[in-house]
């Protein structure tokens, strides 16, 4: 079922024409949120790995008027114990060699990817799963136009990197080097994925390709090893958790009293401090504290990241002979919840690792008219669910653009749990071979 005959022509059409339209509303949106703020997120691994270039400790490096104004963070609470770098020395690393570009150049580029990534998303989707290009179009226009994707692309967010990484780990090019390959990649980046590994499992022999992974990420940390102190890693851990702590309503730790006049253009730029205010945190302890008025202890949040991860584990390995849009639809559901309960600084942006799975819904609901053997998601309403919630999240960005309820993400984590453990339809088609 390629391109449009999943869907009949002429439906395909009004999709996809309404689905571009969407996409030039979220991308001139961002374009002007890109004009106006200083893509603070982004702005923060740059001059973190400028520090690092430079044998300062990004995590606990505190700016003042004797240093350049190209290591300063202007959103940098300068009293706290630890800076606002909450990205391990992974990043940094990757940072470090474009380090020394002006910041504007980076910022654009930066954003360029962000956008190119989100579309190299669906297109391999597309591409992968034969799915049709109306419904591709939607889906991808729906979360283009929405605030969960604006906030992503305003903060200079690294989401939707991961979330294509995992997308090429789970729908490989070729051989099984290349799934390995991305499995090191996505958890190299964010440890917390380390969850893309069970797309070994599509694999004949899922041990050798877990394997294999493993070597390549070795290889892949022997230079951040070799680069940076291994105390770093450490004030990385500590800085995540004083962070976390902050979204709960913890005060920050403080190490000084001090009064630090902030240049009015760090390296000529006007806007470098601003942001878009969202104003909605993005995971479970964070949710739970601002409804439920008090903070879930820090070891609860463990304990359900790692029964997510385990449960994720075991039904991937039940599921791993579905079809290949079976199995990836509960793959990516598993990505996101694991990611949603983790006790860690996260927020809206984070959604954007569930787009594929959006993407996938959509695109199955617009094709219940003549479903393949095979190929269906295998819980209708878990589908049609997800596109009504994304329809709300694209009818949201046009009617109220800058303001994203929690409900949304909530809605994706009901929608996301019935898609990984729903019944295994009982689809067995050949294992990939290795």
């Amino acid at each position: 079922m390629s391109g449009a005959s999943g869907m009949g022509r002429s439906k395909s059409f009004v999709f996809g024409t309404l689905g571009l339209l969407l996409l030039a509303v979220g991308f001139a949106r961002s374009v002007k949120l890109y004009s106006e703020t200083g893509m603070v997120d982004f702005r923060n691994r740059v001059v973190a790995a400028r520090q690092a270039e430079r044998g300062l400790n990004p995590y606990t490096f505190k700016w003042e008027p004797r240093y350049p104004e190209t290591l300063l963070d202007p959103t940098d609470e300068v009293d706290t114990k630890y800076t606002r770098m909450t990205s391990p020395p992974t990043t940094l690393l990757v940072h470090s060699f474009f380090a020394d570009a002006p910041y504007a150049k980076q910022k654009f580029v930066n954003f360029a990817l962000n956008w190119l990534c989100l579309i190299a998303i669906a297109a391999w989707l597309f591409r992968s799963l034969r799915l049709p290009i109306g419904a591709v179009l939607f889906a991808t226009g729906a979360y283009g136009v929405s605030a969960l994707w604006l906030f992503h692309v305003e903060r200079g967010q690294q989401y939707v990197y991961f979330s294509l990484f995992a997308t090429l780990a789970v729908l490989p090019p070729t051989t099984e080097g290349f799934r390995a390959f991305f499995q090191a990649i996505a958890s190299f980046f964010r440890p917390t994925l380390g969850t893309a590994v069970f797309a070994s499992f599509r694999e004949r022999r899922p041990v050798r390709t877990l394997v294999v992974t493993a070597a390549i990420g070795g290889l892949l940390l022997v230079p951040v090893l070799w680069k940076y102190p291994l105390a770093w890693w450490g004030d990385y851990f500590a800085s995540t958790r004083d962070w976390f702590d902050h979204g709960r309503g913890f005060p920050m730790k403080i190490t000084r009293s001090i009064v630090v006049t902030i240049p009015d253009l760090p390296e000529g730029d006007p806007f470098l401090a601003k942001a878009w205010s969202f104003g909605a945190f993005g995971s479970l302890p964070y949710h739970f504290a601002e409804k439920a008025g008090w903070p879930l202890p820090y070891a609860v949040g463990l304990f359900l990241t790692a029964a997510a991860t385990a449960g994720s584990a075991w039904k991937l390995w039940r599921a791993r002979a579905e079809s290949a849009i079976s199995f990836a639809g509960r793959f990516f559901s598993a990505i996101y919840l694991t990611d949603y309960v983790l006790p860690a600084p996260r927020s809206g942006y984070n959604a954007v690792l569930f787009f594929p799975m959006i993407v996938i819904a959509f695109a199955e609901v617009a094709s219940l008219g003549r479903p393949a053997p095979g190929r269906k998601l295998g819980s209708r309403a878990a589908a049609m669910f997800l596109v009504v919630v994304g329809l709300a999240v694209a009818l949201e960005a046009i009617v109220k653009p800058y303001s994203s309820p929690m409900l949304v993400e909530a809605l994706y984590v009901i929608g996301a749990s019935v898609v990984l453990f729903r019944k295994n339809e009982g689809e067995t088609p050949a294992l990939r071979s290795s």
